[in-house]
């Protein structure tokens, strides 16, 4: 609770989240060179949803899916209309297990781009691993009615 509170202050006085902090300790040398760097830019310019967005996909390319997560979301939040951001949160969300909470950022996601196939399949898949079944069956036929691709 007190970590919280002290995020919520710091982010009130520098005008955005502070970066979620990581233990680098066993991370190799060069991704956590880079970690840092785009730590710090993203602290610098706390209100870049980019450099925060950056900083979760080498959180998640270096095993860190928990921070990663945290770091999309607070991207999503600097640029709600950008649907990089809530889509790679829903993905990481499914993969530390938190299906509803990866539907809930997918609704999001769908919010703005309601044409993207991969989404549809994502969320007929963590619906059927939750037994809605005919929910996943919803999600497969709009996956199916919707042009993957520019055909030739």
């Amino acid at each position: 609770m007190l970590l919280a509170l002290l995020g919520l202050l710091a982010a009130c006085t520098n005008g955005g989240p502070v970066p979620v902090e990581v233990d680098l300790t066993t991370t190799n040398a060069e991704a956590a060179a880079l970690i840092r760097e785009l730590r710090s830019a993203a602290e610098a310019d706390s209100q870049d949803a980019d450099k925060r967005g950056e900083l979760g996909l080498a959180l998640e390319a270096n095993g860190m899916p928990k921070a990663a997560l945290q770091t999309y979301l607070e991207a999503e939040s600097l640029a709600p209309n950008d649907p990089r951001w809530s889509y790679f949160a829903a993905v990481t969300s499914a993969q530390v297990s938190e299906l509803d909470t990866a539907l809930a950022v997918l609704d999001r996601f769908l919010a703005i781009d309601d044409a993207y196939v991969p989404a549809y399949l994502y969320r007929g898949a963590w619906l059927l691993d939750l037994g809605r079944v005919d929910d996943a069956q919803s999600a497969y036929e709009r996956a199916t009615r919707l042009q993957p691709w520019p055909g030739p």
